[in-house]
């Protein structure tokens, strides 16, 4: 989709961490010191988990890929009973975000409520963006999209619980073609199109 005159597009990462890329009409939109977009960095939890950013409770210290195989790895170790102890044969260096989804979607409940809480804060996250940027799309990528349609459809419920009532009612939330690849894909569209910049710097 190309943005047209007015409009604003935002493309979001959902992998082992999470980012985005604000799309305006004349162009990716870097911010002063090149760090926009830095969605998974929104503080949803007062004390939370400790981020790498050096702050606590950010959404991508809770809801990325690995922040989910995180919380799985702990509440096992702390004896709670769930079937993801077999999705990784017992051991959990081996255990992965795609063995708690897959455990979510046969009705784990340890898993259903990591993942829940994940959705709800990766909508809460949109919204936000939604509330300040009133974008025309939202295009969601990376590894996390590739666990099916009940997450994304959590992640559309939450933004629609936590959005301005009349703030982005128009707003489409899709999921990228691109997969695995939308983030290596879009870092080599920016070298391409900034080679006479990188060439003469």
């Amino acid at each position: 989709m190309q943005p047209n005159s007015t409009s604003c597009i935002i493309g979001v990462n959902l992998a082992y961490g999470i980012g985005s890329a604000i799309v305006l009409p004349n162009g990716l939109y870097y911010g002063v010191s090149g760090t926009s977009g830095e969605i998974g960095h929104i503080i949803v939890e007062n004390h939370g988990s400790y981020c790498s950013c050096g702050n606590y409770g950010c959404i991508e210290s809770i809801a990325s890929g690995e922040a989910i195989a995180r919380q799985a790895r702990i509440a096992i170790a702390n004896k709670i009973q769930t079937s993801i102890v077999e999705k990784c044969d017992g051991d959990l260096k081996k255990l992965e975000a795609k063995m708690v989804f897959d455990a979510a979607k046969e009705g784990d409940n340890l898993a259903e409520s990591i993942v829940k809480k994940a959705a709800d804060y990766i909508g809460k996250g949109l919204a936000i963006a939604i509330n300040m940027l009133d974008p025309e799309q939202i295009i969601l990528c990376g590894g996390l999209t590739l666990n099916g349609d009940f997450f994304i459809d959590m992640i559309k419920k939450a933004v629609s619980k936590y959005q301005m009532r009349y703030a982005g009612g128009n707003v489409k939330i899709v999921v990228g073609k691109s997969g695995l690849f939308a983030t290596a894909i879009g870092g080599a569209w920016i070298v391409v199109n900034n080679i006479d910049f990188l060439s003469n710097n």
